[in-house]
């Protein structure tokens, strides 16, 4: 940050200036990687900054995030391709928002919604992928919105972005090509954890408290997994690989825990799978979880994380602090597996389940207590804090010569 940056960020903590307001673009405020991320944000309370968020689904954290003073925008739901069909609501917020920054984390159809903030003199416009893939790869409208953001897409966000932002380096090359070397910081912005919450002893009493509300044995052997039911996070696979460590066994229980959109359908895939290997009894899949904490700390005996892709994985940074040891596929990003070793086993998805199971029982005797997990954390780029920081330097560098009134 230049001392520039600096002295506006201390004006507007000194109430000479008015604080820097910035509207989000995403899909929903819930429990979710992204979602938590932005919540976390929030919950720092920073007075430089007011968070607004336009979105297209209501969210289980709505209510948390005005009490905390946002307001949230809604989008009608316009299938297919929402947020490009709702550009005209979308500049009829930015029109009456006087934003100094507009950060949109869907990269999909950005550079229109750039070109319109620019319009209306928004100095700080920032593109954020999240993502190495853009869905289900066989999917026509996944198909047809990669070659719009290819041909046309790419093109409006060099014209009207002011910064590229990327949770990894992989996730920048994916969603912008060419482009991420130019126009994204020095400093990668992480969605980093808020640390402190893990900063707790393991508690027989609340590992019962646990077991009895979810109806999982006492003396079970938990694999846990949290992430959206979805193509993405490939929960099917977790069930295949639980049903070759269940022959080993009889102990171990599979936790899928987790909501998003293709919960009811994907949920009712997975637990066919679990059926038809004779695990049924054995797989929970309770929903979406808002103890994350808790469930990582207290009840989880290691981490399993089978995605086809990740753009960061903030579970796994959670899993790490944690103190769980993480098997996972080989997508997972190289800035968490180098800054933090010996904490993950990536495999490929196309090794057997008999080898994930062996890595699994390896895993559980690496399980280490949620203070140790911390000091791993403590000492990387992974916290919210730094988060922040981080952009409040990205959201000053292009308006350090606007007054914020």
């Amino acid at each position: 940050m230049t001392l520039e940056q600096e002295n506006i960020l201390t004006q507007i903590r000194s109430g000479k200036r008015e604080r820097i307001r910035i509207l989000h673009v995403t899909d929903s405020l819930d429990w979710g990687g992204i979602d938590a991320w932005l919540l976390r944000l929030l919950h720092l309370q920073r007075p430089e900054v007011q968070f607004d968020f336009a979105v297209l689904y209501h969210g289980n954290r709505d209510e948390e995030a005005r009490e905390l003073g946002a307001e949230i925008f809604y989008l009608p739901y316009r299938w297919p391709y929402s947020v490009y069909r709702n550009m005209d609501n979308l500049e009829k917020i930015v029109a009456k928002g006087r934003y100094d920054v507009v950060h949109y984390h869907k990269t999909d159809f950005s550079g229109v919604f750039f070109k319109i903030a620019a319009r209306y003199g928004v100095p700080v416009r920032i593109d954020h992928s999240h993502s190495t893939q853009g869905g289900i790869s066989y999917s026509l409208a996944v198909i047809l919105r990669g070659i719009y953001h290819r041909w046309i897409n790419i093109r409006r966000i060099r014209k009207y972005a002011t910064t590229l932002l990327a949770c990894s380096e992989e996730a920048g090359r994916f969603a912008f090509g060419s482009l991420w070397k130019k126009m994204h910081p020095a400093d990668m912005v992480y969605c980093g954890i808020h640390v402190e919450q893990f900063r707790q002893s393991q508690d027989k009493s609340i590992r019962q408290a646990l077991c009895k509300q979810y109806g999982i044995p006492e003396d079970a052997v938990v694999i846990g997994t949290l992430g959206r039911l979805s193509f993405q996070k490939n929960q099917e696979f977790s069930v295949r690989v639980f049903a070759e460590l269940a022959t080993r066994n009889p102990h171990v229980v599979l936790f899928l825990g987790g909501g998003g959109r293709e919960h009811d359908e994907y949920g009712n895939m997975v637990k066919g799978i679990a059926r038809q290997h004779g695990v049924g009894d054995r797989v929970f899949i309770p929903g979406s979880c808002s103890n994350a904490t808790e469930l990582f700390c207290q009840l989880f005996d290691v981490f399993l994380m089978p995605s086809r892709f990740e753009g960061f994985g903030i579970v796994f940074i959670e899993a790490v602090a944690a103190g769980l040891h993480t098997v996972c596929s080989d997508v997972i990003t190289k800035d968490i597996v180098e800054r933090i070793p010996d904490r993950f086993t990536p495999l490929a998805l196309s090794d057997s389940p008999h080898r994930w199971a062996d890595a699994i029982e390896v895993g559980l005797k690496k399980r280490q207590t949620p203070l140790e997990g911390m000091a791993f954390i403590e000492q990387t780029p992974f916290s919210i804090e730094q988060s922040m920081e981080t952009l409040l330097a990205v959201y000053t560098a292009h308006a350090v010569s606007e007054d914020f009134a």
